[in-house]
């Protein structure tokens, strides 16, 4: 006997509040790759590579315990 799927609890499962750490990483990835590719088949180019390191670095920093301020501080430099 199956129930049907109850939609308030589908959109609050799938909610971006509920999403981990590396899938929020995902999604910022590719909003980045789609903000700087210059054709619709770029995905490697040199703009490319340097928005999506920029913004890996940005979530490293923001990671990061808040007592370990040698490496952000490396990071940030």
């Amino acid at each position: 006997m199956k129930y049907p799927p109850k939609e308030q609890l589908v959109e609050k499962y799938f909610h971006p509040d509920n999403l981990s750490s590396a899938e929020k990483m995902k999604i910022e990835l590719t909003k980045v790759r789609d903000e700087f590719k210059m054709s619709e088949s770029d995905c490697g180019s040199a703009r490319v590579q340097v928005a999506q390191l920029t913004t890996k670095i940005k979530h490293l920093a923001s990671v990061l315990h808040k007592k370990v301020t040698l490496s952000k501080d490396f990071l940030l430099s």
